[in-house]
């Protein structure tokens, strides 16, 4: 029972800890496997009647910081008014609080697009004109990240101790089922 109990936690404790990759150089060297975290990540925005200010400032596109939270805020063109506004591939319309939204820490570039309508003052019953901008956030979503977010191996780091105490508290409960054992044999 000792050695499959300390089999066990051999296992656990090789399955939780990382591992350095290596990959053979076709000249014979051996090569690393690295990723490179950029510090910034950028935010496009696609609009066809609304003006998007992310941070206080004016534009098209956006360079913040990574994990940043940047606040963007939205103003509709004379006659016009937002229906619908888009972060990648999520509609986020139903989370803008007054005419703001403030990201979640940013890990990736995205895309941001604002979809407005034409009215007139005079009659907000009449059916709107709508447009749609050029292309949809499906399509121009695609970006050198990914949609994973990089892991900080806190998650790991807590995996293993509770795998690491319970193993522990296993081996000592079977160490001493195995001690009595042995006195009550003699």
């Amino acid at each position: 029972m000792k050695k499959i109990a300390a089999m066990l936690l051999c296992i656990c404790l090789i399955a939780t800890f990382s591992v350095t990759a290596f990959a053979q150089n076709t000249a014979g060297g051996d090569s690393y496997i690295t990723t490179v975290v950029p510090g910034f990540h950028k935010i496009t925005v696609i609009s066809d009647g609304a003006e998007v200010f992310i941070d206080g400032t004016a534009g098209k596109e956006f360079t913040v910081e990574r994990l940043s939270e940047p606040t963007a805020v939205f103003k509709a063109e004379k006659n016009r008014r937002i229906v619908q506004v888009v972060l990648d591939d999520n509609d986020i319309t139903d989370n803008i609080e007054g005419d703001s939204y403030t990201f979640e820490p940013v890990y990736k570039d995205m895309i941001l697009t604002v979809t407005t309508e034409g009215y007139t003052e005079e009659s907000t019953t009449s059916e709107p004109e709508s447009e749609s901008p050029e292309s949809t956030p499906a399509e121009s979503s695609q970006n050198s990240q990914g949609s994973i977010p990089m892991q900080t191996g806190e998650t790991t780091n807590i995996a293993f101790w509770i795998v690491l105490i319970v193993l522990s508290a296993v081996i000592f409960t079977l160490s001493r089922q195995s001690s009595k054992k042995e006195k009550t044999n003699k």
